[in-house]
């Protein structure tokens, strides 16, 4: 979620040990903020950054920066489940759109 919406309910779940997850564009002090904000209330975060952090990835503007970061959410979502042993091509709760005849 974008760094401002933070306050509007979200911060109240946050609490020792939750993992959060910081998309950091070069040096963005909205989402620096945010991020030292969420690790004040205990969270565990994972920081993905151009410029620092446990993720780093190569300097470039903020749209390069959108389309990396959705790769390695797509990464982590997937290696997460593979380690928690979930059906990843058979999610539950997931129906086909369209129907086959």
């Amino acid at each position: 979620m974008m760094a401002g919406e933070l306050k509007h309910g979200t911060i109240a779940l946050i609490e020792k040990g939750t993992p959060v997850i910081s998309l950091i564009p070069n040096k963005n002090s909205d989402m620096i903020s945010s991020t030292k904000e969420v690790e004040a209330r205990g969270a565990r975060t994972i920081i993905i950054s151009n410029t620092n952090g446990e993720l780093k990835i190569p300097a470039c503007c903020d749209a390069e920066f959108a389309v990396y970061s959705g790769i390695i959410g797509h990464l982590l979502s997937y290696y997460i489940a593979r380690l928690r042993g979930c059906p990843i091509d058979k999610p539950r709760n997931l129906a086909k759109s369209v129907t086959v005849k």
